[in-house]
């Protein structure tokens, strides 16, 4: 069909189609560029905001984090990267404005769903649980989940503040070492430090934590790079030492030994008085004398004696 062919009215119809079209696709592509975002390599994209959306206030029973938030989360990657540090703050800040006490109750839940599911399975049926080799070796199947781990903690430290953070609200960092951590530590970032809870390295406090699984967290040790599971947690509960006042217990002692001592020195002078009264004693008398012997003495002929003894000389 030649161009002569078409009608006024069809070459019209045909110019407008056109227009249409190209509006469109500058359209798309103004769109395209508004949403580009700079993400890193294999990095899923941030969701955009709308505004007044994505800004709702998080209510006290709000435990449940928005999943999309948790899209640019790698496990095993060293840090927080800076693609994840958004993902970061909200879900610490999520930990801190809900309910502990939900926390812990859908945390149980979500622990014994895991377990349930570990047993079913044929090749681990027979093995017992644990918590902390399923998360690091499953670190997927726990992302953004509350959980409860028990163990002690040796490190706990108090984060600079933080220019990035939109709450600006303190935080600490905790590491934790659980039965079944076989000495790997769990890294918790939390902001309420419970009252009276030390702050410092080489601790050894009992504690129970509930927080978000947030990443299998890399980093650098003295022997090279490290992983450890990473919680975001609100607070812990913490079970103080209980530090006995022994001053009555000092005192009771010190008077027993004050008078086991007292009583043994008594005992050695009372022997030792005994010994010397004995020693006097012998050292007075003759030894094997009898004084019951003086009365088979014959005097009379001692002094007969006596007499010719000295007439003789």
């Amino acid at each position: 069909m030649s161009a002569g062919s078409f009608t006024l009215p069809s070459r019209i119809l045909i110019c407008a189609l056109l227009c249409l079209i190209t509006s469109s696709l500058s359209a798309t592509q103004f769109v395209l560029d508004a949403q580009n975002v700079d993400l890193e390599p294999g990095a899923a994209p941030a969701r955009q905001k709308k505004k007044g959306a994505d800004e709702r206030p998080i209510l006290p029973t709000d435990v449940d984090v928005d999943p999309f938030w948790l899209g640019t989360i790698k496990h095993r990657s060293l840090g927080v990267r800076d693609v994840e540090s958004e993902a970061y703050y909200k879900v610490l800040d999520h930990a801190r404005k809900t309910q502990y006490v939900l926390q812990k109750k859908v945390a149980a839940e979500n622990v014994a769903r895991h377990e349930k599911h570990f047993r079913e399975q044929p090749e681990t049926a027979r093995r017992k649980f644990s918590l902390f080799t399923d998360v690091f070796t499953h670190p997927e199947e726990y992302t953004g989940e509350l959980l409860t781990l028990k163990g002690y903690v040796r490190k706990n430290h108090k984060h600079p503040a933080d220019a990035d953070d939109p709450s600006q609200i303190p935080t600490y960092e905790a590491w934790l070492y659980t039965p079944d951590s076989q000495h790997n530590p769990v890294v918790v970032v939390y902001t309420d430090l419970p009252k009276g809870m030390p702050v410092g390295g080489s601790l050894v406090e009992t504690v129970e934590v509930t927080g978000y699984f947030f990443k299998v967290y890399g980093y650098r040790a003295q022997d090279g790079l490290r992983a450890a599971p990473m919680l975001l947690a609100k607070t812990f509960d913490w079970t103080p030492k209980v530090v006995r006042d022994t001053t009555a217990e000092r005192v009771v002692y010190f008077l027993i030994t004050g008078a086991l001592v007292c009583g043994l020195v008594f005992v050695f002078w009372k022997m030792n008085q005994r010994q010397h009264a004995r020693l006097s004693k012998q050292a007075a008398e003759p030894e094997d004398f009898d004084p019951r012997d003086l009365q088979s003495l014959d005097l009379e002929s001692l002094a007969a004696d006596k007499r010719g003894n000295e007439s003789g000389v």
